[in-house]
């Protein structure tokens, strides 16, 4: 008991103990700001937070794991006509192994896709993670892993898959397929 008063002691007394100065309340409570100031540590509500997206941001990042979800489904199964769908009509950016085609109209696109998806057998995609990107949440992509086999080799093929989309017509839209082995 006599420790515990003396302890309170020493701290409400502002008095130095085995060499450590305890601040006094009223010096203590000065480190803190006052209900009127604004903390820097802390947004007010009124500013947005980017670490927190906004409800519109998050339901776009939905959609567009669903987007992607349904491209990788696409993909796996080798319908080409699905993933012509989901291509911006304006033309895409497509980059195969061997092969690069600057912007292409979703037509070529998808012929191009069947030439390619032609030389692999059974194959499997799936998303490894979908982001937004930039400013906005009008852009967005998909990284996949295609495991998938070919021709004269014995184990699995891995590719990456790097899908870029775009929020056009009140949809995402598929602007880039990058093709990694």
């Amino acid at each position: 008991m006599t420790s515990l008063l003396l302890t309170l002691a020493v701290f409400f007394s502002g008095t130095t103990f085995q060499g450590t100065t305890t601040p006094s309340p009223s010096e203590e409570c000065a480190t803190f700001p006052s209900p009127s100031e604004e903390c820097a540590a802390f947004p007010s509500p009124s500013e947005e937070c980017a670490a927190f997206p906004s409800p519109s941001q998050q339901e776009s990042q939905t959609v567009l794991e669903r987007e992607a979800l349904e491209f990788a489904g696409a993909w796996g199964r080798k319908d080409t006509a699905v993933l012509r769908e989901a291509m911006a009509p304006k033309g895409i950016r497509l980059h195969l192994p061997g092969e690069d085609h600057h912007v292409i109209r979703p037509r070529q696109a998808q012929a191009a896709l069947q030439a390619f998806l032609e030389r692999y057998s059974q194959s499997e995609a799936q998303v490894v993670r979908v982001s937004m990107t930039g400013a906005g949440p009008e852009k967005g992509f998909a990284e996949l892993r295609w495991t998938t086999g070919s021709p004269g080799i014995t184990g699995p093929v891995i590719f990456t898959l790097f899908v870029a989309f775009a929020f056009e017509n009140e949809s995402w839209m598929v602007t880039e397929i990058r093709v990694l082995l």
